[in-house]
C-alpha cells in the first residue's frame, strides 16, 4: 500500500502451479474478489439497490428492470476517453495498455500525443516485463530502483526528473535491455494481431510507405518459402515412386500435401526508424511499443538489435 504496509492474498485451487502458470492464476483469483467487492458491491450499496432475490416470477417486469440496471451499471463503467477518436491505433492500444495496468490516466482523458514523462514509461516497463519486487511501490523512486536493481538502468539514473520526457531512441534502448532479462506479459495487449500490430507500428514509427513494403516482402518471403517446400515435397514424391518402381511395386498415390506458409509480420521498419529517433515518445506510442516487445521472436530480435547497432553508429 501507499503507507509502506504489505497486503497478502490467498486462494485455493486445483490448477497446476508452474512458472509459467502461477502469473495468470494468481491473475483469476484476484478477479474473483474484484468481481465481488467492485461489481456486486457497487451494485448492493452504491445506488443500484440491487438485492437479493428468490425469482422473478412469471412476469416479466422485475427482469427487465434488472436488465436495465445492468445496462445503467455498464454504461457508467465501460472504459473510454473523450480524447481517443473510436477505431483509431491510439485508442486500441491505449484502451489495452490502461486495461493491462501498464497506463495511468484521468478518467476521461488519456492524452495521447503528450511526451509520456519517464515515471510513466518506468512503470509501463516495471509492470509489463514483471520487475517489481515485493517491495516496489506505486512510486518514480521505487519503480526507478527496481529498473536499477535489474540492470536496466545505472545508478546515475538517479538524478532523472520523473516529469522528464523520453525520445524515442532511448525508450528502445531500455525495451532491449528489458527483453534481454525476460519476456514481457499483458493480456489485452497480446490480443491484438500481429498483421493488425505490424501495420500499425511501422505506420506510426516508419510512414505508410515503408509499411506497405513491410507488408510485401513478408508476402514475398511466405510465398517463396511455399515454393520451397512444396518442391522439397515433390522431390520426396518423386524418390518413393522411383524406390517404389525398382520394387515392382506400385507408386503411391498419395502425395505429400503442404500448405501455404502464413506471412509472418515484419517489424524492421518501424524499429530501424526508432533506433535512430530523437524525437519525443508519446504516451500512445509507448503503448504500441510496449505491444511489439509482446510480439518479438528471434527474427525480430535480430532486427532490433541491428537497429540498435545502426543507432549506435550514426550516433
Amino acid at each position: 500500500k501507499a503507507d509502506g504496509t504489505m497486503q497478502y492474498f490467498s486462494w485455493i485451487t486445483d490448477w497446476p502451479l508452474l512458472p509459467d502458470t502461477v502469473y495468470a492464476v494468481m491473475r483469476g483469483g484476484r478477479a474473483r474478489w474484484k468481481i465481488e467487492n467492485e461489481t456486486f458491491n457497487t451494485l448492493k450499496n452504491q445506488g443500484y439497490h440491487l438485492e437479493h432475490n428468490y425469482g422473478h416470477g412469471e412476469q416479466n417486469l422485475s427482469v427487465v428492470l434488472a436488465l436495465l440496471m445492468m445496462l445503467a451499471f455498464l454504461v457508467d463503467h465501460v472504459l473510454k476517453f473523450e480524447d481517443l477518436e473510436p477505431g483509431s491505433w491510439q485508442t486500441r492500444y491505449a484502451l489495452a495498455a490502461v486495461k493491462d495496468g501498464l497506463m495511468s490516466c484521468d478518467r476521461g482523458r488519456f492524452d495521447p500525443n503528450e511526451d509520456v514523462t519517464r515515471a510513466d514509461f518506468y512503470a509501463a516497463l516495471v509492470t509489463s516485463f514483471h520487475l517489481a519486487t515485493p517491495f516496489t511501490k506505486n512510486q518514480f523512486e521505487s519503480q526507478l530502483d527496481a529498473l536499477i536493481d535489474t540492470g536496466i538502468l545505472d545508478s546515475s539514473a538517479r538524478h532523472q526528473d520523473a516529469r522528464d520526457p523520453i525520445d524515442r531512441a532511448d525508450a528502445l534502448e531500455l525495451v532491449l535491455r528489458c527483453l534481454d532479462r525476460g519476456a514481457a506479459r499483458a493480456l489485452s495487449m497480446s490480443r491484438i494481431t500481429g498483421d493488425q500490430l505490424a501495420r500499425d507500428f511501422n505506420m506510426e514509427f516508419a510512414g505508410r510507405d515503408a509499411a506497405n513494403e513491410a507488408e510485401q516482402e513478408s508476402r514475398r518471403l511466405a510465398a517463396a518459402e511455399t515454393v520451397e517446400l512444396r518442391r522439397d515435397a515433390a522431390a520426396r514424391d518423386e524418390r518413393r515412386a522411383k524406390a517404389a518402381r525398382e520394387r515392382g511395386a506400385p507408386p503411391p498415390r498419395k502425395r505429400s500435401k503442404v500448405e501455404a506458409v502464413k506471412p509472418v509480420p515484419m517489424l524492421d521498419p518501424g524499429f530501424d526508424s526508432l533506433a535512430q529517433s530523437k524525437e519525443k515518445l508519446s504516451r500512445a506510442e509507448v503503448c504500441l511499443l510496449i505491444a511489439s516487445a509482446l510480439r518479438i521472436g528471434s527474427a525480430n530480435l535480430s532486427a532490433l538489435e541491428r537497429a540498435a547497432t545502426r543507432a549506435a553508429k550514426t550516433g
